[in-house]
């Protein structure tokens, strides 16, 4: 490949992340814990990592809960991995995003459903966290626990924050047998953005369904692939060849 690509950081270092936001001060990338299957964690669900642009090698920045276990549990079979599957898009953290000016920077805490900003002192280090509890009361959500944030975006000194009602408690029958799937309530599928005050409220900004019929369901193996059509996400993990609907999420919020 030309020109070669730079490794910044190694899965040994900081191991599964997704949100990543972009310190153009201090030339780094500040990198947010994920929790998926199959992807190990290396510490805390809850640790942002520091990454440097040029050398060194990546740290831990700043870890919002020490005494959070990681879900994936003592000694993962990650061949199966099944242990951490009611947890992925519930537990660690979500997108992560720095203020213009890079003097705070933001996250979700997917288990606590809280948006945390976090001051970053003059030498760069974190300053304490402050957490926010995000509105889980949404319009056409009836049930609150269905409530799933995730995504931000900054645009204009303002902090976006991106949810979904995810409807899983409108599925029923659990397990959810391949040949018999039940779909729920696929019409409370939605998604929400807010934005921050800048102290303890948000405001509703975008409120869409999200009942738009998505893509492949694997159903058993390689090849054996088919629409999951429209239906709602399920909670809990399947036994083998049991059915695995998509959940929605947002989980990034770009503007131009």
């Amino acid at each position: 490949m030309s020109p070669a690509p730079t490794v910044l950081a190694k899965e040994n270092q900081v191991g599964s992340i997704w949100g990543v936001a972009h310190d153009r001060t201090r030339q780094r990338l500040l990198a947010g814990a994920f929790v998926k299957r199959y992807a190990r964690l290396v510490g805390n669900p809850t640790t942002i990592y520091s990454i440097p642009e040029s050398t060194g090698a990546p740290s831990v920045w700043v870890t919002l809960d020490a005494a959070r276990a990681d879900p994936h549990g003592a000694s993962p079979n990650w061949s199966q991995d099944f242990t951490v599957i009611s947890s992925v898009g519930k537990d660690g953290l979500g997108d992560v995003d720095i203020a213009e000016d890079g003097s705070e920077v933001y996250t979700v805490d997917l288990k606590t459903r809280e948006f945390v900003h976090i001051p970053v002192n003059t030498n760069g280090d974190a300053g304490t966290p402050v957490k926010v509890a995000l509105p889980t009361s949404l319009p056409n959500c009836a049930d609150s626990n269905d409530v799933r944030p995730m995504g931000l975006g900054v645009r204009d000194g303002k902090v976006y924050v991106g949810l979904v009602c995810s409807a899983e408690s409108t599925v029923s029958g659990l397990p959810i047998a391949s040949s018999g799937a039940r779909k729920g309530d696929p019409s409370k599928l939605r998604g929400y953005v807010y934005v921050w005050d800048g102290a303890n409220s948000f405001a509703s900004v975008l409120d869409f369904p999200l009942n738009y019929t998505r893509g492949c369901l694997n159903n058993g193996g390689m090849g054996n692939c088919s629409s999951v059509g429209n239906a709602a996400g399920r909670r809990g993990h399947p036994p083998i060849r049991s059915a695995i609907f998509h959940r929605p999420m947002v989980t990034v919020i770009h503007s131009r």
